[in-house]
């Protein structure tokens, strides 16, 4: 978006709401035109009221444009600005954060929306084709879910202008550290398994999180194993939960299910605990305000409740 931006004479600075760590630039830095990509809380920058108009790519909720981890206090006032432009695939929210919305929930990824709705076929060389290919192929795990045959023509074309597949194999498939399988370990001897929820779960308190020595950096990477590799794995448990304890008194869950064995939508299992944060069908989450040991009994009610009215339903 970028670059074809700027092809027609603008302005564009592009940034990503949370800094980069040090891990993410060295996983990314040989991804084409990744030094244009400026990251951090983008709150002071929007404040300056100095662009003509905004887009917003991939979220449909404004927690997901600044840095919450920094502050969740006074989150950017989208509206008040000129022009702001949402681009996404996700369903729609309740909440209005864009003056103008391309959405298309029918699509693998916001990746596949830019391609096929607003990038112009002359535009795409191979260096901006090498990175959509690669988002694709990251919000569908390498094809293993949420992907249509729009997907697969829009990907046919990328490949035609002679991306560098290489590159994005490598990136996908041989980007393990020692850390991360040792960090898979801890994540396999934790899980619990729940036969008449159908569900797995890794639960970490706060005070499990210092007994297994988990500090924020290990924690994100405990997130991603255990819903990338873990959560929809096991036939006979066909969602995964990943419930942790955060600071200021917070609970936090991620959950995936499998697209073919899972029939509740986690969505609409979080809406019932007072979650508007949207996600798909299989993968989605929310931050509860309350103790660990009290939400995790809520929750556990409610997937209770969701699980009966499913298998009522299938009756």
């Amino acid at each position: 978006m970028k670059k074809y931006l700027e092809s027609l004479g603008k302005t564009v600075r592009h940034q990503f709401p949370v800094k980069f760590k040090v891990e993410d630039v060295k996983r990314n830095a040989d991804l084409p035109y990744f030094n244009e990509v400026e990251s951090g809380d983008t709150r002071e920058l929007l404040k300056s009221n100095e662009f003509d108009a905004v887009i917003l790519v991939d979220g449909s909720n404004v927690f997901q444009f600044y840095d919450t981890t920094v502050s969740e206090d006074d989150p950017p006032k989208f509206l008040e600005l000129k022009k702001v432009l949402l681009v996404d695939h996700h369903p729609e929210q309740h909440e209005k954060i864009a003056t103008k919305v391309v959405r298309e929930t029918k699509a693998s990824s916001t990746a596949e929306v830019i391609f096929r709705e607003l990038l112009p076929a002359h535009f795409i060389d191979k260096d901006i084709a090498t990175l959509g290919y690669k988002a694709i192929m990251s919000d569908t795990g390498n094809f293993q879910w949420n992907f249509f045959s729009s997907t697969l023509e829009v990907c046919a074309k990328l490949l035609d202008r002679g991306i560098n597949i290489d590159l994005i194999i490598d990136q996908f498939s041989f980007n393990k550290t020692k850390e991360s399988f040792e960090l898979l370990s801890l994540v396999i001897e934790n899980l619990t398994f729940d036969e008449k929820l159908g569900s797995c779960f890794l639960l970490l308190s706060n005070s499990a999180r210092k007994k297994l020595n988990i500090d924020p950096r290990k924690l994100k990477i405990i997130r991603d194993i255990f819903l990338f590799d873990v959560a929809r794995r096991i036939p006979e448990y066909p969602r995964g939960f990943f419930i942790y304890e955060g600071d200021n008194d917070t609970v936090h869950i991620h959950g995936r299910g499998s697209s073919l064995r899972n029939k509740i939508s986690l969505p609409k299992l979080f809406g019932s605990l007072g979650s508007n944060s949207g996600g798909h069908f299989n993968a989605s989450g929310m931050v509860y305000e309350g103790g660990f040991e009290e939400y995790k009994e809520k929750f556990l009610v409610a997937l209770a409740k969701a699980v009966k009215e499913s298998t009522e339903a299938e009756k």
